[in-house]
């Protein structure tokens, strides 16, 4: 019988003490669940390997060392949508289009094989050519439309522009027409709309003599705003 009440009490000390429940010791709940809002941008977030990724580093403008060649990122604003876009468009002196590649389209969805062959295209174009990027100037003063760096002056009077460099004036021109705000009448809010141009930013090459211009428009939510307009110009 003592053999037994022995054996007995070394199987309850391996067996070990039964837990003993003690308050608060129950498992913690689950964490809530993230708001709908959260979840969307989650999903929403860029995939690590996306192959255009890197091409939205690209600078906006750059210019081959000769100056006889502008490349531009464009991104169109989509001010309606606000939908993810670019293309590239090389340009000559004269601001007229060379050669475009659409990497990703506002209008044509497209699966990563091809938006990977989008931007192999990209990157050839960007390959084949010696570029520099364009120097940015600053819009130093609260006058719209004023922008100033590397010795020269840009002025924006909605009708014409103006360089200036060193203090003397390289040019003024006429804004031409295809680039100025419009006016029209809506029939569905029964009121007339304006999006009045303005110059949002300005990139230099003064060795080249040339700069890129992007002119912006503005708008409301009645009246959205026209996407911006890049141009190449030379003197």
């Amino acid at each position: 019988m003592k053999c037994l009440a022995w054996l007995l009490a070394v199987a309850a000390c391996q067996q070990g003490a039964a837990p003993v429940a003690t308050r608060g010791s129950a498992a913690p709940p689950a964490p809530p669940a993230l708001p709908a809002d959260a979840a969307r941008a989650i999903d929403a977030a860029p995939d690590a390997g996306d192959p255009t990724a890197h091409l939205f580093e690209v600078p906006e403008a750059t210019a081959t060392r000769d100056g006889k060649l502008v490349l531009l990122k464009v991104i169109d604003s989509d001010g309606a949508r606000g939908a993810p876009n670019l293309a590239f468009e090389l340009r000559d002196r004269n601001d007229r289009l060379v050669e475009r590649v659409e990497v990703i389209s506002l209008d044509k969805a497209a699966d990563s094989a091809t938006l990977a062959r989008h931007a192999a295209a990209a990157d050839k174009l960007i390959a084949d050519y010696d570029l520099v990027p364009l120097e940015g100037l600053a819009n130093d003063s609260d006058v719209e439309g004023h922008f100033v760096g590397l010795d020269m002056t840009v002025v924006w009077e909605h009708e014409r522009y103006a360089f200036t460099q060193h203090g003397a004036k390289l040019f003024t021109r006429q804004v031409p027409k295809a680039w100025r705000g419009t006016s029209f009448f809506s029939k569905v809010d029964d009121l007339t709309c304006n999006n009045p141009d303005f110059l949002r930013a300005v990139s230099v090459a003064p060795n080249h003599r040339l700069a890129v211009v992007d002119v912006g428009y503005k708008g409301n939510d009645t009246c959205w705003e026209p996407t911006d307009q890049v141009h190449v110009v030379t003197w």
